[in-house]
């Protein structure tokens, strides 16, 4: 299951075990009526008994959305006409119905149906048909029984057992429509994609009645780029399809080339006659000689479709391609560009599917490159003028966004090693080779474009400096680290202007340098080159590579640095481990760590032996006192020879002997505070973790935030700094909390003489599973059975594949015995409601609405005695009112439904 962060991203998600979460409303949609129905002329436009198509969707594709990668689901996808829509068709045939999928690898059953009644969870279409062999993008279904219209209303669509995303949406959805719906079987709940910023589905009705003769010739299937050498006797083939209601048993096959003469014509007898809605293929008798290296434009035309002339459509019995022929095959390395954030949940789902496929593998056919951009959020640390103008030049508009090759855009969780077979099929027409060097916090490279066929448009050379792995721009979607990152363009993301290449081709040089001081680069031995060809008006790629930076130079840096953590009563003898990375281009000797302790003296820890490219390797120091209240701030830092990289050499770690706090305690995080420390109990890297990020925290930017896992359980805990308590006094713990959108967590708040695990043995409150989006206040009293230094513990306990809690504003007080419970006497309603919302007794309160993701969509710092609040231009969903008084603080959920 992956997350969402906002409806404004490019994906939504529905699980097997929380579909209800997005079915937001129960809807008999046989009610009322719709208008604006589209109604679009049929394509093939002169054959005038196939009149119409009924559709809200447009031939254009603009998204497909899904279940997630591993559960698998099933839903129905449909489209509601009123009789008002088609009646002027009444009594013609529903003879086609076209839809459009992705992912057609991982669907397991697809069924075309048509309902008059969805009531009973849709399982009781009056039209049914099964469909196998259907692809990526539309595919056209033939009925076998047509359907006639009447006077019911009409739902089209299918029913699909699916992982992935594969319900294809176009652009935008009819405002007046119902074309873009998604039933649950299970509860028979509809919901509208276009709550989630989502489009009509890809689904259209043709109407009308079959042509007796009507043959279609689909494709031609010859091969684009053929080797010239072996390419004298090349056999031209191709696919016709029927369309028509006679079966097909004869048509002529002719071809030319150039425009020359047309060979003489090829009569096709199928073994078994083409059915209505099948497809025949065809090799003609009369081979083409493409042995000459160069572009070939070829026409091939069916007719004399059974013996005559009577093709109802003629339109479509011709088609033309180029065949290229090359005096060299050149393997295609395919670009994959991938637009992400660190920020963005559904990118924590996309990014390990890609790098699957194409990081560090296939290298042989394929590149990688990320741009990490600035939102969701703040955004992603690494995001840069560069990144923003990568989204800027392909239209981006919500993450992740994954191009293929330029001009192709794929789901980055449903890519395959299929899929990037088939883009790596087409040998390339262009090649890129060069070299780069390292020197001087600069790349230098020397990069030749040069092609092999004729390739003219808006073309440019791109150039960019990756890293291969970064770790330090981790945000909140819980990767901890990201591959293939871009740093720098070379010059520019404007890239290099490249004159269209005729034969003879000469190659295109591009010899020049970029400095990489003010970048994000964490280890210069980690970088590489990515440089490719592209077309800027089409977006099209001709060909990619990587290219190794050649260098001597050196870079070495403390990475980690290990010794007790802050806290109360630090011991006298201590060590202190540092660990030292060698990220540069050579083997390291003589390493030395300069350090210091509290501002004192610099001191030294030498690394014996070699340290070898890519590896770490550690030193300790002993008997270091810390026994004294006071900070102990240790700054380390690397020395070594012809270091070409001084932007990692140094790590500080914030180390304080406190004293214990005293009650009343507070702590708003408005900093990363001393004291507060975490455990990893199942070390699997997923923890709590400190956040600095826009309306992270309760009124602030400030929170601690727990993170997923997609595979374990948590098991984390947050500890306090150290407290002091009395034995038999009757202490208010509060904090504010809230979770992830849409996604139930778990957590528990323990207290113990200890920060470690062990010592949490008093349960001060059990959250259990919590949902709130909105940050609510929880307060518990406690005591303690003696007198001591404390710790509070919070923790993380949430199923896997969750997403996260955050906490924040943790306070302990002596409670008095007088305070007064969250829930007032306020009176909320209706609730649900449609959009209006009243709320009585909360007089010169301060009252504050927040979504499912905690903005703050309506704040009155002084209500009257009666407050209407007007919610009808908000999505459909739940949303919390808090209510902020002398006497305390009150959050209540309302539901609104349209």
């Amino acid at each position: 299951m992956k997350k969402i962060l906002s409806l404004m991203l490019a994906f939504f998600v529905i699980s097997s075990a929380s579909y209800g979460q997005f079915l937001q409303k129960n809807e008999d949609s046989n009610n009322g009526t719709i208008s604006g129905i589209k109604s679009y002329a049929a394509p093939y436009s002169s054959s005038k008994s196939q009149t119409a198509i009924l559709t809200y969707s447009d031939d254009a594709i603009a998204t497909t959305v899904g279940f997630g990668a591993t559960a698998p689901i099933v839903t129905n996808a449909l489209a509601y006409f009123p009789t008002s829509s088609f009646t002027g068709n009444v009594g013609e045939n529903i003879f086609k119905i076209s839809i459009a999928i992705g992912s057609a690898s991982t669907i397991s059953s697809l069924e075309v149906c048509i309902w008059t009644d969805t009531s009973a969870h849709g399982a009781n279409p009056i039209m049914t048909q099964t469909v196998t062999g259907f692809v990526d993008g539309w595919n056209e279904v033939m009925l076998s029984s047509p359907y006639t219209l009447g006077t019911s209303n009409i739902f089209v669509g299918y029913k699909i057992n699916a992982v992935g995303y594969v319900i294809s949406c176009d652009t935008s959805a009819d405002a007046t429509s119902y074309g873009d719906m998604m039933q649950d079987p299970t509860t028979g709940s509809i919901t509208h994609l276009s709550a989630y910023n989502f489009g009509d589905v890809c689904i259209k009705a043709h109407v009308g009645v079959l042509d007796s003769v009507e043959t279609e010739l689909v494709s031609i299937d010859n091969d684009l780029f053929i080797l010239a050498s072996s390419s004298s006797a090349v056999g031209i083939v191709g696919t016709v399809k029927n369309n028509g209601s006679d079966s097909i048993a004869s048509y002529d096959v002719t071809y030319a080339i150039n425009g020359g003469t047309a060979v003489a014509a090829y009569t096709v007898t199928p073994a078994t006659p083409i059915i209505t809605g099948a497809t025949g293929s065809f090799t003609h008798n009369v081979t083409a000689d493409f042995s000459t290296a160069g572009a070939y434009n070829v026409e091939v035309a069916i007719s004399n479709i059974n013996g005559g002339n009577n093709d109802a459509v003629a339109s479509n019995d011709t088609l033309t391609m180029t065949i290229t022929s090359l005096s060299q095959l050149i393997q295609k390395k395919v670009l994959h560009e991938v637009l992400t954030s660190s920020t963005c949940a559904p990118c924590a789902g996309a990014n390990p599917v890609i790098d699957g496929v194409v990081y560090d593998t296939n290298e042989v056919k394929s590149t990688l490159i990320k741009y990490q951009v600035s939102w969701p959020g703040v955004g992603d640390p690494y995001q840069n003028q560069e990144s923003a103008d990568r989204v800027t030049y392909y239209g981006t508009t919500g993450v992740p966004d994954f191009k293929v090759d330029g001009e192709n855009t794929e789901s980055g969780v449903s890519y395959t090693q299929a899929k990037l077979d088939a883009y790596a099929l087409a040998p390339a027409i262009a090649t890129v080779v060069g070299t780069a060097t390292f020197a001087a916090s600069a790349v230098g490279v020397n990069i030749d474009f040069n092609a092999v066929a004729d390739i003219s448009g808006t073309l440019v050379a791109q150039i960019a400096i990756i890293e291969k792995q970064t770790v330090l721009n981790v945000g909140n979607n819980g990767e901890t680290e990201f591959h293939n990152v871009m740093m720098k363009f070379i010059p520019s993301t404007s890239g290099t202007a490249i004159t269209d290449f005729t034969a003879p081709y000469t190659a295109q040089n591009i010899t020049t340098s970029q400095s990489i001081t003010g970048t994000n680069v964490e280890w210069i031995g980690d970088l590489r080159v990515i440089a490719w060809l592209q077309d800027n008006a089409t977006k099209k790629v001709y060909q990619s590579e990587y290219i190794d930076i050649t260098s001597t130079a050196a870079d070495a840096g403390v990475t980690k640095i290990e010794t007790v953590a802050s806290g109360c009563g630090l011991p006298s003898s201590n060590d202190i481990t540092f660990t030292v990375h060698n990220g540069g281009f050579a083997d390291l000797t003589n390493v030395v760590v300069s350090y210091t302790i509290g501002g004192g003296a610099a001191q030294t820890a030498n690394i014996t032996g070699t340290v070898a490219i890519g590896a770490d390797a550690t030193v300790t120091v002993t008997g270091v006192d810390f026994s004294a209240v006071g900070n102990y701030d240790i700054v380390a830092t690397t020395t070594v020879a012809n270091d070409g990289w001084a932007a990692n050499d140094s790590k500080t770690y914030q180390l304080s002997n406190l004293s214990p706090s005293a009650i009343p305690y507070a702590e708003q995080f408005t900093d990363q505070t001393l004291g507060w420390i975490i455990e990893d109990v199942n070390n699997d890297g997923k923890t709590w973790s400190y956040v600095n990020s826009t309306n992270a925290g309760h009124g602030d930017n400030t929170a601690y935030v727990s993170n997923w896992n997609a595979s374990m359980s948590a098991d984390d805990y947050l500890y306090s700094t150290c407290i002091d308590l009395v034995a038999g006094t009757d202490y208010k713990l509060g904090f504010w909390y809230h979770i992830g959108a849409g996604y139930p967590e778990k957590l528990k708040v323990f207290i113990g003489t200890s920060n470690v695990n062990s010592a949490m043995t008093q349960t001060i409150v059990d959250l259990g599973e919590i949902s709130n989006g909105a940050y609510e206040e929880s307060n518990t009293n406690f005591t303690v059975s003696a007198d001591g230094t404390y710790y509070l513990g919070f923790y993380s306990y949430s199923d896997a594949d969750m997403w996260y809690t955050a906490i924040d504003d943790v306070s302990i007080t002596v409670s008095t015995g007088l305070e007064t419970p969250n829930n007032q006497n306020f009176s909320i309603y209706p609730n649900p409601t449609t959009g209006i919302v009243t709320i009585e007794g909360a007089k010169d309160s301060k009252i504050t609405v927040y979504n499912m993701i905690g903005e703050a969509i309506y704040t009155n710092d002084n209500a009257t005695a009666i407050t209407t609040i007007d919610l009808s231009s908000f999505s459909v969903g739940n949303y919390f009112v808090k209510i902020i008084n002398n006497e305390g603080v009150s959050t209540q959920k309302i539901i609104l439904t349209k």
